[in-house]
């Protein structure tokens, strides 16, 4: 058995590689391990907001088979505005074709977004705040237009009979209001 002799400046070198390789190892578990820790809140955050439990889709199609429709009518000639599909926890407001509702302003904007919708997701809002209501039963609502012209509204979490009385009657008046331009 033949030993070879290995002069200090090698020795050194070497010991030199493998104090950075074990550095670099240590960096990059580091590194790996916040990159899992990240990857987990990312998967549990996807799985509250992209994905849906079971027991969600069930409630939804109870939902679609508790589904009310409540025609909207203009109080004096009867005229059909628009159609109100009514669940339990969304309602959404079809407006009838001819009736054109800008979208960005006018009575709709001013008058039934600023002053009936927003009034009551502030007034949810400041409920979250002081812990009367959970943050998902917030109201929200998505508007769907066409070339800026209202075709159909849709609200979540009215929560109420009153607030949906509320929503009903403005959506009729804003409607009778622009009618009558």
């Amino acid at each position: 058995m033949s030993e070879q002799y290995y002069d200090e400046e090698y020795i050194k070198e070497l010991a030199d590689i493998k104090r950075y390789i074990e550095r670099r190892i240590s960096e990059l578990e580091n590194e790996i391990r916040l990159l899992k820790a990240c990857m987990k809140i990312i998967d549990e955050k996807l799985s509250k907001i992209s994905f849906r439990p079971a027991i969600e889709m069930v409630k939804e199609k109870e939902e679609v088979r508790r589904k009310e429709r409540i025609e909207i009518r203009h109080r004096q000639t009867g005229r059909l505005l628009a159609i109100a599909e009514k669940t339990p926890n969304k309602l959404k407001i079809i407006i009838v074709r001819g009736i054109r509702v800008p979208v960005a302003r006018g009575i709709f904007q001013s008058f039934f977004i600023r002053k009936i919708l927003e009034k009551m997701k502030e007034e949810d809002e400041n409920a979250v705040y002081e812990g009367k209501l959970a943050p998902t039963e917030v109201l929200k609502y998505d508007i769907v237009d066409e070339n800026g012209y209202l075709k159909e509204i849709i609200i979540y979490n009215y929560r109420s009979k009153d607030r949906l009385k509320e929503i009903i009657s403005s959506i009729r008046w804003t409607l009778e209001r622009i009618q009558e331009k």
